[in-house]
């Protein structure tokens, strides 16, 4: 029995015989396999007088492709040669330069894709993993604070990013950084119990209070350039001034860290958000404590002002978001759909939208009055969002993870989107925005030709098939 490869060269080769194809300068496996086959042409075809193609038994066919399957190495060399042909229509391994630098979307006529059309700087690897990010209020300056217990400054650009100062003060890592209204001064947390304000001129510190808490600092809060607050793990809050040599308040809200703290724009109440589900509003002028909310089932992670100061956004561990009207504490009079997973941050950008930060990687931009998801910012597909600052133009939205990178996102797709009365949330929490750097799902074929257009003649609907009845 011969092997079924050897029969289909011999179908092929005496089809080819048959058809009596004229000779060209194409290269192909029936060319290579007649070159095999001029040891039994007849003397008459070797001169190429009369063209006449060469009478081959059986059995010099089968021995020519058992001579074949012997040299494997020269069938494939013969296989890999170049195709010429005299029009010009193909092109050999010595093309143009122009035609080698073409990319897909010329050739295909498509648009680039989202990940190659960026608008916003490009993303920071800061070589060790980012704590928090925050932008200077009135500069083109973004600080990260890293594990190594570094502060490192650097001026953005869409083309780069370039450190311009850094400052190395804490012993542990650390936990939070805050810049103050005008950005001249920026108060840091540590692990290692102290906090700390550093000028931002010449980037050295101020003040450090050491041993300031008993148990880690998680969070800090500026009031203005000399006051700030500061709060820890077993929820303490602290009121600081950098002219006096201790806390000038103290209050224990509860047994449970506190995760965010945030002030109004005079800067006269302090509002803390704690692990064990509620809110504690502390006066700073009198320095007492106003109200205690009621205690929630879950934990409120992060804290946002909105509606020109007039509404207070938290977040919590379930993805609910809690709006309470400024100056009532004691329970939220209205809610926003839950997202199934917990957040982190919280920015308001504008006055009538917030970003958030979640675990689940994701960046959402959320539109309020009336309440819906505007849709994906963007995303990290490895870790959660951990915090997230907007630039002072309110352009560029930089976030962090537990990596080494900071990643930067264009707001300007979240302005071109218009608000929806109605919504769908399945649909909304996935809807990725133009800045998200990825498609939807229902964008795949969004730059493709509605038209396909063929070689082939139309010769009507297909006939059908003779064993159907």
């Amino acid at each position: 029995m011969l092997p079924c490869r050897w029969l289909g060269w011999f179908f092929f080769i005496h089809y080819y015989l048959q058809l009596r194809i004229p000779e060209t300068n194409v290269a192909s496996p029936v060319s290579s396999t007649h070159s095999t086959l001029e040891d039994y042409s007849s003397s008459d075809s070797e001169q190429g007088s009369d063209h006449s193609e060469p009478e081959i038994t059986p059995r010099q066919l089968i021995a020519s492709l058992m001579r074949m399957e012997r040299s494997p190495r020269r069938r494939e060399e013969n296989e890999e040669e170049v195709v010429v042909e005299d029009d010009g229509n193909w092109l050999s391994s010595d093309s143009d330069e122009e035609e080698k630098r073409a990319t897909l979307e010329e050739v295909f006529e498509i648009e680039p894709s989202i990940e190659c059309v960026r608008d916003q700087p490009p993303d920071l690897n800061v070589g060790s993993e980012v704590i928090d990010v925050e932008f200077h209020p009135s500069e083109h300056l973004l600080v990260v604070a890293n594990f190594d217990r570094e502060i490192i400054c650097y001026k953005c650009s869409k083309e780069k990013t370039e450190e311009v100062g850094n400052t190395h003060h804490h012993s542990d890592s650390l936990r939070c950084i805050k810049f103050t209204k005008d950005g001249s001064v920026l108060f840091t947390g540590s692990k290692d119990l102290s906090v700390a304000a550093i000028d931002t001129t010449t980037w050295r510190v101020k003040k450090q209070f050491f041993k300031a808490h008993r148990s880690p600092v998680y969070s800090v809060c500026a009031i203005d350039e000399n006051t700030f607050a500061s709060g820890d793990d077993d929820g303490t809050v602290k009121l600081w001034d950098i002219r006096r040599a201790k806390a000038v308040f103290k209050f224990k809200c509860g047994e449970e860290t506190v995760n965010s703290m945030i002030t109004d724009d005079n800067g006269r109440t302090l509002v803390a958000a704690l692990d064990d589900g509620s809110l504690a509003a502390f006066n700073t002028s009198r320095r007492k404590l106003i109200v205690q909310s009621e205690m929630y089932d879950t934990s409120l992670s992060c804290l946002a002002v909105v509606r020109n100061g007039t509404r207070l956004a938290v977040g919590s561990d379930i993805g609910s978001l809690f709006l309470f009207k400024w100056g009532e504490f004691a329970l939220h009079y209205d809610k926003v759909a839950e997202q199934h997973s917990k957040l982190n941050c919280l920015v308001p950008v504008g006055d009538g939208r917030l970003v958030s930060g979640s675990d689940d990687g994701y960046i959402r931009a959320i539109n309020l009055y009336p309440h819906n998801y505007a849709g994906v910012v963007g995303r990290n597909s490895k870790y959660g969002i951990e915090n997230i600052s907007v630039s002072c133009d309110q352009r560029y939205l930089a976030s962090c993870s537990n990596d080494e990178v900071v990643q930067f996102w264009d707001l300007q797709h979240l302005y071109q989107t218009k608000k929806r009365k109605k919504s769908c949330l399945a649909r909304d929490l996935k809807n990725n925005l133009g800045s998200a750097r990825e498609r939807n799902p229902t964008q795949f074929f969004a730059d493709m030709s509605e038209e396909v257009h063929s070689d082939e003649e139309y010769r009507g609907p297909a006939q059908r098939p003779r064993n159907v009845e």
